[in-house]
């Protein structure tokens, strides 16, 4: 089948051959999104399922901003530089009209794996420095990662800046500075932080233990949405930002470098930001992703995780741990029917987290899928797609702030210091439709590091 199609608002004309050549003159972003606003039939609805609701329904467009191997270079060090200027820059600005709505630039999340259960753990952190050994963090009180550090140092720190849509993340050992007990640590002297990783006073709290149940967690989510929607009718001129994304930590078992003597295995986790997707009467903390990615192969070998639902326009953050399981086929069906043409199209395009040669092949594969699924009314749920609930079985709050104008002290009570040494850094920037620029780089030895594109 042959069909010669004049596609609007693009800059191209293509002739497309279907199901089995594709030649394209131009974008191939704008082919496929031609294809779905053009040419596609309507979109169908989820007649005979629930349909989705609420927060699951909520969606915020992707900046312009882009991640090439051009821009990105062959530095990790150099990039990520950039790209915390780029925070600082951008949370400055958002600062001074709206104080609350962003977590400082420097903090992220620090992971940590219970060796013996492989219990993924998280707790809020600050880089104070980063030079040639890695990055010095300070963990927030109330943590349990001294505990994990003894017996399995492999650790992971993320980052997530959603004014900017990016995402930082490590992976690597991590070895305690001042003492392998949370306990407070008398008398040391405050770091002399130089550089573009100098931080300004941040505040970290102490969590607290809480009974979970679904109630705390929907109240939780509708003073957050209350909260966002007060806020863009006040300053509708602030960037979009998602106000449930939330972080989430995997662990896979591997296998100790020359082997394990006693039998066990050690745990290495991942971290990455995904979106909460509760409607009414979802139990748990329901989020969307593809089974075959990074954390869908995780899940598989140990299905456990940790969550952080941050949101400083509250000044509030719940953290949770628990067990991980798939939903029903129908709600992830449910949900993916509700999702925009092309993200639907994204998600048969995509095989997560496979290194792919270059952005082009993804897009080139996505026209493939638009063409194909065109004549059938829209992209069906991949059989490879759906929905997990995360059942806590435990549960923190921690209060957020900010000190502003303070010095920093590098050892308040009960603090601690951790340097991560980095093995795999990966650097993720947001892109419409779900077709998302994703770059790793991995030590490579003397080589220096071996960077690669991932499929989002």
């Amino acid at each position: 089948m042959v069909r010669s199609v004049a596609w609007r608002r693009s800059r191209l004309v293509s002739l497309m051959v279907w199901p089995m050549t594709v030649v394209v003159i131009g974008d191939p972003a704008a082919v496929v999104a031609a294809v779905s606003q053009g040419e596609a039939p309507a979109e169908p609805s989820a007649a005979g399922v629930d349909p989705v609701q609420g927060i699951a329904t909520r969606r915020v467009s992707y900046t312009a901003n882009t991640l090439t191997e051009r821009e990105a270079g062959t530095d990790p060090k150099a990039l990520f530089d950039r790209w915390m200027n780029d925070a600082r820059a951008s949370h400055d600005r958002i600062h001074r009209v709206a104080p609350t709505v962003l977590l400082p630039p420097e903090q992220g999340w620090f992971g940590t794996v219970d060796r013996e259960t492989g219990q993924p753990s998280g707790t809020p952190a600050v880089v104070e420095s980063s030079d040639d050994e890695g990055l010095v963090l300070r963990l927030a009180l109330g943590n349990r990662a001294a505990a994990h550090l003894r017996d399995n140092p492999r650790a992971a720190f993320s980052f997530f800046w959603p004014d900017l849509q990016r995402q930082v993340r490590f992976e690597g050992l991590a070895e305690l500075l001042d003492s392998m007990d949370p306990q407070p640590l008398a008398g040391s002297a405050p770091l002399a932080v130089e550089g573009p990783a100098k931080v300004r006073g941040i505040a970290l709290s102490a969590a607290e233990a809480v009974a979970y149940s679904d109630e705390l967690l929907h109240a939780y989510l509708l003073a957050v949405h209350e909260a966002y929607a007060r806020l863009h009718t006040e300053q509708p001129d602030l960037p979009q930002i998602d106000p449930f994304a939330m972080r989430l930590a995997t662990a896979r078992p591997i296998e100790p470098q020359g082997g394990s003597l006693d039998g066990e295995r050690e745990f290495g986790p991942s971290q990455r930001v995904v979106l909460v997707k509760n409607g009414p009467g979802d139990p748990g903390i329901l989020f969307f992703t593809n089974y075959q990615g990074r954390k869908g192969r995780d899940l598989a070998a140990n299905p456990l995780a940790a969550v952080s639902l941050e949101c400083p326009l509250i000044g509030r953050a719940l953290e949770f741990e628990g067990t991980v399981d798939q939903v029903l086929r129908t709600r992830s069906v449910a949900y993916f029917l509700t999702r925009d043409w092309q993200s639907r199209v994204g998600a048969w395009a995509s095989n997560q987290s496979e290194v792919i040669f270059g952005r082009p092949e993804l897009l080139l594969k996505a026209i493939g899928y638009a063409l194909r699924f065109a004549p059938q009314g829209g992209p069906p749920c991949p059989p490879h797609w759906g929905g997990y609930t995360v059942s806590p079985t435990a549960c923190w709050q921690r209060e957020l702030g900010q000190v502003a104008n303070a010095t920093l002290d590098a050892s308040p009570d009960g603090a601690m210091r951790v340097r991560l040494h980095p093995e795999a850094w990966e650097f993720w920037q947001g892109r419409k439709s779900r077709m998302h620029d994703r770059l790793r780089y991995e030590l490579a030895g003397v080589a220096g590091y071996r960077r690669e594109r991932l499929s989002p």
